[in-house]
């Protein structure tokens, strides 16, 4: 004969696993945006305070018009490093945030090591992980800021001019390399640091086709608006040199 049941409620671990909407991907969005901002307001300061070397640009591919595949598969790898850096900011948390389990009988002895985490010490993971992101977007700053002096040099534009010629490649690849890093930031603020393993998931195979996107941009369309401008420039001042004449 059958009985009826009363519905079982979601456990915690079951509730965990459910998918960020959309509207929450927009807040880690909106992080990301300011940090972006941030970094970009630091180049340009760098930048604009910086003499520039005219054969540290020479080398830069922003002066070379013709790229191939391989290249924007560098320009990729090279900011899957960073994205994964801040990757690990969330693998961090999320195993500071997982409930404790007590160890298996079965396990004897080795149970024993099998201890939660203090609070104190997972204070100071998360602190490690902050300054480690933060130092990051510090360092990407002073590089990128003397980079754009350089190639400003090299192109003979100037170097905010330069700037804004590589945002529409700058833009998106910033984002999705810091959308793990807003939403580590959110949920940190929020202590739902239990969220981090399966969201940072989320936030990567979304910044994964960003920066593909991003990598073939600043590979075959930015080299040739920065080179158009440098040209651009050159007739400028000709034709001034001309007419002052």
């Amino acid at each position: 004969m059958a009985t009826e049941s009363a519905p079982v409620p979601l456990t915690p671990r079951r509730a965990r696993i459910a998918w960020a909407s959309w509207g929450e991907i927009g807040r880690w969005t909106a992080v990301a945006a300011t940090v972006a901002a941030t970094l970009l307001t630091g180049v340009a300061l760098v930048a604009v305070n910086t003499h520039g070397t005219y054969a540290a640009g020479l080398d830069s591919g922003l002066l070379v018009r013709h790229h191939g595949f391989g290249d924007a598969l560098y320009v990729f790898r090279r900011n899957l490093l960073v994205l994964g850096i801040h990757l690990c900011a969330c693998w961090i948390g999320a195993i500071l945030g997982r409930p404790y389990r007590p160890a298996p009988e079965s396990m004897g002895r080795l149970g024993r090591l099998h201890r939660p985490v203090p609070d104190w010490m997972g204070r100071i993971a998360l602190l490690w992980a902050l300054l480690v992101t933060l130092l990051s977007v510090g360092v990407q700053a002073l590089a990128l800021g003397r980079l754009l002096a350089d190639i400003s040099v090299a192109a003979d534009i100037p170097r905010l001019q330069l700037l804004v010629l590589v945002l529409p490649h700058a833009v998106p690849e910033l984002l999705a390399v810091f959308l793990p890093l807003g939403l580590f930031l959110l949920e940190a603020h929020r202590g739902r640091l239990e969220r981090l393993g399966l969201w940072s998931l989320q936030a990567a195979a979304i910044a994964l086709p960003v920066l593909l996107c991003a990598a073939a941009i600043e590979t075959y369309v930015t080299p040739a608006r920065v080179i158009a401008a440098s040209h651009h420039a050159a007739l400028i001042r000709a034709h001034a040199a001309a007419v002052s004449r």
